[in-house]
């Protein structure tokens, strides 16, 4: 079974439609919507009609399985007498009015007393006969024998699920009796009382074939449970291996399911110990009502999943007054009318889950065609399976397993979804495993590369600072002529500008940069370095005296030194330089604003969006020397500062701002130590 859900997709084209897989990302042609519009509509019909068929073969094949040969029953005739207020005694039943009903009695659930007459024939060569009775879920019935030695006339057993195992007439998981008829037709009659629905299937049969019949069924019960057993292990693993709440909710389904089965086919009877037998029969109405109420959950937790979410409402509601109703019921007693109300609940359903398969999706993933098929099947066989225990219509033999036959096709559905999904998320799983695996041997390359770039910058910077020195060292400025060596400087001083940017850049990509903060006086800090530039003539420095700041002194150094031999560089020569610093707020932490505007010179307008990024280079700045990366090391310097820096370009100016906060933890701070 495949875990795609395709789309629908409409086109005017003559050409194919791709669709697109929700959940596998895989695209298959299709052909266009008016070329196959009933093709699949169709394809689907035959298909589900042939799931329904499928489940009732399924259902009639195994209920025959455990049943018996017309051949071997021994009952010619059967009729009942409902006894609606329940006072009759064995005399006023048998003179009572008799209607004759088929191979099933299917009365549904009410508070009535029904008799039940029963015509045997006489085995050949005589012998006793075993009655068969089914299902084991009758509370209690009562067998009536004529009997000459008897003073009251007649002779009684009594059989059901609120008799102890120990004290039934016959051993065995389905009610019976013995009896030995003495006359060719022999009559017995049946006192019939539950709480449950009223129904009863009899057979009279000799001991073999009730051995042979009860063996069968156990075979095939041991089957049931060993493929539900193994289903119910899958998803206590898959939920150890990932734990989510809709495969908690199977796992819990299922239990209660199990447990329900366990006790509808009377084998909860056979394990309970004798003192607590008594118990058996409210351990069977509890899970008749607990089954229902947590496979209902699950569903809710896979309509989250798959939509339609607006059903969660009308599923919530149901949910909801389905517990407070049948609580109501118990706590005054009306244990039938909660199996009632159960029923209805269990029935309620229908509407919901074929709204399930036909409602369009709303929800962020797709429903699948299985879990659409799923719920549609779900509807038929809840109505197969509750109208006969409702009374509205007769029952058939394989319509008393029809509750548990019904729950193990949903089971074994939801099964083949829930694991085909488990497939598909181990799958997304391994593939993203493989990405990550990807990515962090990428990662792991691109470390490598940075070291191995570092290595080279350092030894590239320590090659070319020695042959710089000489050089330096090496002017006789006595003899050269002094604009020449004026120069030869500046040319000097842009190599080894280049080279601190270089080291610098690499610094911050490695995050190998340490911070001493101290008190700075942004104007006398600023002021010297303009000086040390060079600048100090061109700048117009706007900067109160008493404006201080906790910083890093090298860095921010490096910061208003990128800032303002960037502006130098490319301004046109005659055009000033502005330098303003003024306190301000940012995200209600105090600090100071920075401002570094120049002119520019015209078509040499950077991209605002790029000037920050490593080895950019405006039109203005080809024609010069430069690295392209003075404004990228101030970007991560300022970041690793605790600040921002922003940039404005106009037509015929550039200003570049940065706002430091007043004070920088310093690292013995930040360590919880004090200064």
């Amino acid at each position: 079974m495949t875990w795609s859900v395709w789309s629908l997709a409409e086109s005017q084209d003559t050409g194919p439609v791709i669709i697109h897989s929700e959940l596998s990302g895989v695209a298959h042609p299709r052909r266009p919507a008016m070329m196959a519009s009933r093709g699949p509509i169709l394809r689907r019909a035959a298909v589900f009609l042939l799931c329904v068929a499928g489940m009732i073969l399924f259902g009639v094949t195994l209920s025959n399985f455990g049943a018996v040969s017309p051949e071997s029953d021994h009952v010619v005739e059967t009729s009942v007498l409902e006894d609606a207020a329940g006072v009759l005694d064995i005399e006023q039943a048998v003179t009572g009015q008799y209607e004759p009903f088929g191979s099933i009695l299917s009365e549904g659930y009410t508070d009535s007393v029904f008799w039940v007459r029963l015509k045997i024939r006489k085995p050949e060569g005589g012998g006793k006969l075993a009655l068969r009775i089914r299902p084991t879920f009758l509370d209690r019935i009562v067998l009536f024998q004529r009997s000459d030695e008897a003073a009251s006339g007649w002779v009684t057993q009594v059989t059901g699920d609120l008799v102890p195992f120990d004290e039934r007439p016959r051993p065995t998981v389905a009610l019976g009796f013995e009896v030995e008829p003495v006359a060719d037709i022999e009559e017995y009659y049946l006192r019939l009382q539950t709480r449950s629905s009223s129904m009863l299937r009899i057979n009279a049969v000799d001991n073999h074939t009730a051995q042979t019949a009860e063996f069968r069924s156990i075979a095939i019960l041991m089957v049931f449970f060993a493929a539900i057993g193994g289903i119910l292990l899958w998803t206590i693993n898959e939920y150890l291996v990932r734990p989510e709440p809709l495969i908690a909710w199977f796992a819990v389904a299922q239990t209660a399911y199990l447990l329900f089965a366990l006790s509808l086919m009377g084998f909860l009877a056979v394990i309970l110990p004798s003192r607590l037998s008594v118990y058996g029969d409210t351990a069977t109405t509890l899970l008749v009502h607990v089954g229902p109420l947590c496979t209902y959950i699950f569903d809710v937790a896979l309509i989250r999943l798959f939509g339609p979410r607006r059903l969660l409402p009308l599923f919530c509601v149901m949910i909801g007054g389905f517990v407070v109703a049948v609580l109501g019921l118990y706590a005054v007693g009306a244990v039938g009318a909660g199996l009632h109300v159960n029923a209805y609940f269990i029935l309620l359903g229908v509407p919901v889950f074929l709204a399930m398969a036909i409602a369009p999706d709303d929800g962020p993933v797709k429903r699948p065609r299985l879990l659409r098929t799923i719920y549609g099947l779900q509807a038929v066989a809840m109505v197969i399976t509750m109208t006969p225990l409702l009374g509205y219509f007769d029952a058939a033999e394989w319509t008393i397993h029809s509750v548990i036959i019904h729950g193990f096709v949903y089971v074994l559905l939801m099964f083949v979804l829930l694991h085909s999904r488990s497939r598909e998320v181990q799958d997304v799983a391994r593939r993203r495993e493989l990405e990550l695996n990807l990515a962090n041997q990428a990662l792991i390359e691109a470390e490598q590369a940075r070291e191995q770039q570092n290595r080279f910058v350092a030894m590239l910077t320590h090659e070319i600072k020695t042959p710089i020195s000489v050089i330096k060292l090496s002017i006789d400025r006595e003899v050269t002529d002094p604009a020449l060596c004026d120069a030869i400087d500046e040319a000097l001083q842009d190599i080894e500008g280049i080279i601190d940017r270089c080291n610098m850049a690499d610094q911050l990509d490695s995050e190998h940069m340490e911070l001493v903060v101290e008190p700075l006086g942004l104007h006398s800090f600023i002021s010297g370095d303009l000086e040390r530039l060079g600048q100090l003539d061109r700048v117009r420095l706007d900067i109160p005296a008493t404006l201080e700041i906790e910083s890093d002194r090298r860095l921010l150094n490096v910061i208003v030194s990128n800032l303002v031999e960037n502006a130098v560089r490319y301004a046109p020569s005659d055009t000033p330089i502005a330098i303003a610093a003024d306190a301000s707020r940012n995200d209600e932490r105090n600090g100071v604003l920075i401002t570094v505007g120049n002119a520019l010179a015209d078509g040499k307008v950077p991209d605002q969006s790029r000037v920050f990024d490593k080895y950019y280079r405006g039109p203005g700045a080809r024609a010069k020397s430069g690295s392209g990366l003075g404004l990228y090391v101030v970007q991560g310097l300022v970041d690793l500062l605790g600040g921002e820096v922003a940039c404005v370009v106009n037509d015929q100016s550039i200003a570049f701002s940065v706002w430091m906060p007043l004070r920088m933890k310093r690292a013995e701070d930040a360590a919880g130590v004090e200064p």
